[in-house]
């Protein structure tokens, strides 16, 4: 596959207060692209549901650099293929505002059997679609997470129908929103994420019972998601204090 490209204006519903676009447009964003890219090759969750397989994604990093922009501006999202196993395929994606760079990552995604949950070979699936031979980052080793316990505070929410996608289980979005929404007012006004390291490990469903867990070293943060104690999901940033 070429290097596939969308442009996205942003969104009242998605701009913070000084009329910028928030950080998880670019996620929203990265994962529209990749729902095009899919149903434009006859691969989208509503062409392989028929073969009883859905699409998951197990990890997205995202780095930023400049700021957004401003609302009823356009991103430009540009996603590949960047290598292929059995079981995984890797997505780089670049964000551009114009012709800044403002955003870059890469993710891993899976076939799982709808039914039993277990991965399908994806390899001949996608590799006809064609690699890009570039990544965004160095390699596509998993990466470390943090596992520091300085807690600042802990938050209980229940699923509702609104966090649930097609599959039937929580967005990946809502994931992102669960973090932010158990962070303390004042942090989110004086910290800027500058980098996100997000790894789903189990699936979430309408009306589970959650506890998100916000812990903080330095410029450092972790969220912490957990149903039945057990880790669902684990997000960690990297932040700067604004000037």
């Amino acid at each position: 596959m070429p290097e596939f490209v969308q442009e996205y204006p942003i969104r009242l519903g998605n701009v913070a207060a000084n009329y910028k676009a928030k950080k998880d447009t670019i996620l929203a964003d990265f994962q529209e692209c990749f729902a095009t890219f899919c149903a434009d090759n006859k691969i989208a969750a509503y062409d392989v549901i028929k073969d009883n397989l859905i699409w998951v994604v197990s990890n997205i990093n995202v780095q930023f650099f400049d700021e957004l922009p401003l609302w009823r501006e356009k991103l430009r999202v540009k996603i590949w293929v960047s290598e292929v196993k059995k079981l995984r395929a890797y997505l780089d994606f670049r964000v551009y505002h114009n012709e800044d760079l403002v955003a870059e990552g890469d993710s891993c995604f899976f076939l799982l059997d709808a039914t039993t949950r277990r991965p399908k070979p994806i390899d001949k699936v996608i590799e006809p679609l064609g690699l890009v031979n570039k990544r965004v980052f160095e390699n596509h080793d998993r990466r470390e997470l943090f596992d520091f316990k300085d807690k600042v505070c802990e938050n209980d929410l229940t699923v509702n129908f609104n966090d649930l996608d097609f599959n039937g289980h929580v967005n990946n979005l809502s994931y992102v929103s669960w973090a932010y929404a158990s962070v303390p007012e004042e942090f989110l006004n004086d910290y800027d994420v500058e980098n996100v390291s997000i790894h789903f490990l189990k699936e979430c469903f309408y009306r589970d019972r959650i506890k998100v867990v916000f812990y903080k070293k330095d410029n450092k943060l972790k969220f912490e998601i957990l149903k039945n104690s057990s880790l669902v999901c684990q997000i960690d940033m990297i932040a700067k204090k604004y000037k």
